[in-house]
């Protein structure tokens, strides 16, 4: 299927009530040759969530041409594109998408799972035992395992072991276990 891939630049509409969107997206890439060549931007629309500004997508669909607003790209579908080098997962990790993960515990994951961080984790969520960190806390796990594609699963396993992967939740202190 065809594809444009680029930065979300900003909203131009967005309806609350279907979730039909129309973005300014910056091209990085493109398999639609009449595309290939023309304006540095180009209008998507299509019927997703809201979706991050500032954050690198590939849509795949068709290009149209709206009788008033001209050449737009019809999506029928999108991915997040993540960069996998270090400092793009630790972009990614640490961009605010996953409560409770920040910079240095962003960077403690791909430290300690390389760059295949996220692979690692949507296979296996006991990997986060490797990250060497004080505590991850067990909602930012489940956040990130849903970024990647675990989260079901995982909460499953969670609500059957208690706390989960062999860290301790956070308590407050008037717990006593």
């Amino acid at each position: 299927m065809e594809h444009v891939e680029g930065i979300i630049k900003q909203y131009l509409f967005y309806n609350e009530e279907n979730s039909y969107s129309v973005l300014k997206v910056e091209l990085t890439d493109t398999s639609e040759k009449s595309l290939a060549y023309y304006e540095p931007t180009i209008v998507v629309c299509g019927f997703f969530p809201k979706l991050e500004t500032q954050v690198k997508y590939r849509f795949y669909g068709k290009v149209t041409s709206h009788p008033r607003f001209g050449t737009q790209y019809a999506a029928e579908r999108f991915e997040r594109i993540v960069d996998n080098t270090r400092a793009g997962l630790i972009d990614y990790l640490s961009s605010g998408l996953i409560k409770g993960v920040g910079p240095k515990t962003a960077e403690r994951i791909v430290d300690a799972l390389g760059t295949d961080a996220l692979a690692a984790i949507a296979q296996d969520v006991s990997a986060l035992d490797k990250v060497p960190t004080g505590l991850i806390r067990i909602e930012a796990c489940l956040k990130i395992c849903k970024h990647c594609g675990m989260g079901e699963i995982v909460e499953v396993r969670r609500q059957r072991s208690g706390a989960g992967w062999g860290r301790p939740a956070t308590r407050r202190r008037d717990d006593k276990r």
